[in-house]
């Protein structure tokens, strides 16, 4: 293919080029961001959990519950079916197991860390003693089997008043037990199926809550249970699925439920005594989960809620509007999750019987703080400190100290600046040889890491000085080829398609009576043609799924507003 002259006449008034030397400033090279979103205080703040570990063969089955001591140093107890282990937090090391003859399917810590309470196969309630794992109560129905459970119990916990207990059974009965005596103190009857979960005021020691597989949450009030031995439930919040677990806010204002894929979130502080209330208009439902939801927890200050699913996710939730802030992928479908109370560890049991733990990275915290301070300090001295004038020395050396020299407190080294060497395609640019500042760039090696966002850089240069024309005019076949192989690279790349299109313009008005003459660049013309023939289909193709998409969040609002306004009327 023939050479094609294009325009070069340029004028240029150059009175020093002393001057024009000084003035010069070399092309920076453009760093673009990553096209991904940008982290957020959330995900850095999860990131900071560098400490993992995976407790592997531990357990037989799932590992079914996970809780922290509210006592340092917020020891870890996790169950598993025929074992209950102690981890320490911050080590991730094995403290303690015990293996208690049953197939134990619940274990919680009391509020003041002394002892634990178990429940499992077996109707039994076992309490231990924190540190040597020694059973000291076992809680069981007498005789006659009127007290007691007859079937397995999945849940049970620690009141408040750390003196009582509530238990969830098979058996459709929650039971509330006093661990001192270890006598039943009431049945909490009602429930139509399995309770599976139960939980305990914070604050409130009179007010607990069971849920159960009939669909629904109850609310008790065990302020008068010594006059009334058959306490009716004071709210009855309904869910459309079975309930798998609950947990009060720490606040005690929020009662959450899971059932199936979402989590309900009520407003506990209409949990009075008094008549029975059915509800089933919650203050939000969170649906973030494609599988079933296993299990919930709130951090100790109560702005996180986690929620663990057998989808392998656990959601973060922030609960002033709860919104997902973060979201955390694991490699097993999840059957429990726990945090600790400072905040620096959490676990999570999977269905194979692994439990991850994640724990915090230690922060410097004042440290940090006093050499920021430091810092600031030191740029300031520099600033207004005058040593610009000193550089001024008509001395050249005045400022190298001998070797040896030892600088002195409050003394500032001054070293000089050494003029950076230009880039070849600088010194091109500098000579307005345009031509050549791009062979510079486009015959850079491929090994060059930074060719692609170069030649874009030269480009845009060029594009910004009215030099294109110039640079692409009088080439032969070959180096006409170079030129066209990037534009095929990135035609299609939304940060730079519409100055590649200019040059790819510019290239054709100038060389469209030679194109064909060389089978390499018709090849390479053909190729960019397809390339954006396809680019083109595609857009079309997301503007439809776009529309598409669009009208269902239109009829997804209109569907919501219109169960928002059947609910107003029932209640």
């Amino acid at each position: 293919m023939a050479r094609v002259e294009g325009t070069t006449t340029m004028t240029h008034y150059v009175e020093n080029s002393k001057e024009l030397n000084n003035q010069f400033v070399p092309l920076a090279v453009k760093r673009l961001p990553k096209r991904v979103l940008g982290e957020t205080t959330e995900e850095k703040h999860w990131r900071e959990f560098k400490k993992r570990s995976e407790i592997v063969g531990e357990f037989k089955g799932r590992a079914s519950c996970i809780d922290f001591s509210q006592k340092a140093p917020h020891t870890c107890v996790v169950t598993g079916q025929g074992k209950i282990m102690l981890f320490d937090p911050k080590t991730h090391e094995k403290l303690k197991d015990v293996h208690p003859n049953d197939t134990v399917y619940c274990t919680k810590w009391r509020a003041d860390g002394k002892m634990l309470v178990s429940s499992g196969e077996k109707t039994s309630i076992k309490i231990w003693t924190n540190g040597t794992m020694k059973m000291i109560r076992e809680l069981q129905g007498d005789s006659t089997g009127e007290k007691g459970h007859k079937r397995a119990v999945h849940s049970v916990c620690f009141l408040p008043d750390k003196q009582r207990i509530i238990s969830g059974s098979d058996d459709n009965k929650a039971i509330v037990w006093d661990a001192t005596t270890q006598q039943q103190i009431v049945q909490l009857k009602g429930h139509k199926d399995y309770v599976r979960a139960t939980a305990a005021h914070p604050f409130n020691k009179d007010i607990v809550a069971t849920g159960s597989h009939d669909h629904t949450v109850r609310a008790w009030s065990l302020a008068d249970i010594d006059t009334d031995p058959n306490p009716e439930p004071t709210h009855i919040f309904e869910v459309d699925d079975p309930v798998n677990c609950v947990v009060f806010h720490p606040s005690g204002g929020m009662l959450a439920a899971a059932s199936s894929t979402n989590a309900t979130i009520w407003d506990a502080s209409e949990v009075v005594p008094g008549e029975t209330v059915t509800s089933n208009a919650p203050v939000c439902l969170l649906s973030n989960h494609t599988k079933d939801i296993t299990c919930l927890a709130f951090n100790h200050k109560g702005s996180r809620l986690f929620t663990a699913s057998i989808d392998r996710h656990i959601k973060i939730y922030e609960t002033e509007t709860y919104t997902v802030v973060h979201s955390i992928s694991l490699p097993q479908p999840l059957y429990s999750v726990a945090i600790s109370p400072d905040g620096n560890c959490f676990a999570a049991g999977a269905i194979d019987g692994k439990v991850y733990l994640r724990t915090r990275a230690a922060r410097e915290g004042d440290e940090v703080v006093d050499q920021v301070v430091e810092d600031e300090e030191v740029q300031e001295i520099q600033m207004y400190s005058g040593l610009g004038d000193l550089t001024k020395t008509t001395s050249r050396n005045w400022h190298k100290p001998s070797r040896g020299t030892k600088i002195i407190e409050g003394e500032y080294e001054v070293e000089a600046e050494h003029a950076k060497r230009l880039k070849r395609y600088d010194v091109a640019f500098r000579k307005f040889n345009y031509h050549k500042a791009l062979d510079e760039v486009v015959n850079e090696p491929s090994s060059n890491l930074n060719r692609y966002m170069l030649i874009m850089t030269v480009l845009i240069e060029l594009q910004r000085r009215n030099g294109l024309r110039i640079a692409l005019s009088n080439r032969d076949a070959s180096e006409l080829a170079k030129i066209l192989r990037e534009i095929h690279r990135g035609i299609t790349d939304p940060r730079f398609s519409d100055l590649l299109t200019v040059v790819l313009n510019l290239i054709i008005e100038i060389y469209h009576d030679v194109i064909h003459e060389s089978r390499e660049v018709s090849s390479l013309m053909d190729g960019i043609r397809k390339k954006v023939r396809h680019q083109v289909i595609f857009l079309a193709q997301l503007q439809e799924v776009q529309g598409t998409m669009q009208s269902l969040c239109i009829q997804s609002k209109i569907a919501a507003r219109k169960r928002e306004r059947v609910a107003q009327d029932e209640s």
